[in-house]
């Protein structure tokens, strides 16, 4: 995700940044980003509807198969949970961030001598 993005849309775009940054830490968690301050619920409505665009349809399915499924599954979980929500914008963006990690060390992995 890019983060100039983000930051354009938003009010305040240096407190935006740190915002968006926290998906990009280590010990980042998807239910750390489950919750969100009330100056947040706008942009962060903004980052969710940015990138379901590009994971939704035929191209993106073709493209991204196992992020989309995955994506739509967890959406699907907190749809479903004893209290509903929405997945939020950082959640998704955490998911594609976690997956695009997965992939590149698979990659990594894969073509490393044994």
């Amino acid at each position: 995700m890019s983060q100039n993005i983000v930051t354009a849309a938003a009010k305040d775009p240096n407190a935006a940044f740190a915002w968006v940054s926290r998906v990009e830490k280590d010990d980042a968690a998807f239910e750390d980003f489950g919750r969100l301050a009330p100056e947040w619920v706008s942009l962060d409505a903004k980052v969710r509807s940015g990138l379901t665009r590009f994971l939704t349809g035929k191209e993106a399915e073709k493209e991204n198969k196992e992020l989309v499924s995955f994506i739509l599954k967890r959406r699907d979980e907190l749809r479903k949970a004893e209290v509903p929500r929405q997945i939020t914008g950082l959640q998704t963006a955490f998911l594609v961030k976690s997956s695009s990690v997965s992939t590149t060390r698979r990659r990594s992995a894969s073509s490393c001598p044994p």
